[in-house]
């Protein structure tokens, strides 16, 4: 399935949230894992797959960079995309 992730870039000094869109799922909880390039988790969080977007709240921490989005749906990896972090 096709993932959609917006904004991109997304600013850090301006909104923290990143939306997720990923069609044609069954009604379950999602595991969004976000790494960065060296492969360390940055964020892992369990959505709701309800409405559409979904919104997920960066960290703060988060340094500007280029990080990997994984979403899975139980252990089933559903899609990657890259997501874009700039200040």
């Amino acid at each position: 399935s096709q993932l959609r992730v917006y904004p991109q870039p997304l600013h850090r000094s301006g909104e923290t949230n990143l939306f997720l869109e990923v069609p044609g799922v069954s009604n379950q909880a999602l595991n969004v894992v976000l790494t960065d390039m060296q492969g360390r988790i940055v964020l892992q969080q369990t959505v709701q797959q309800g409405t559409m977007p979904l919104a997920i709240e960066l960290p703060a921490s988060a340094p500007a960079g280029i990080y990997l989005l994984q979403v899975f749906e139980s252990e089933q990896l559903l899609g990657t995309t890259k997501v874009v972090l700039s200040d």
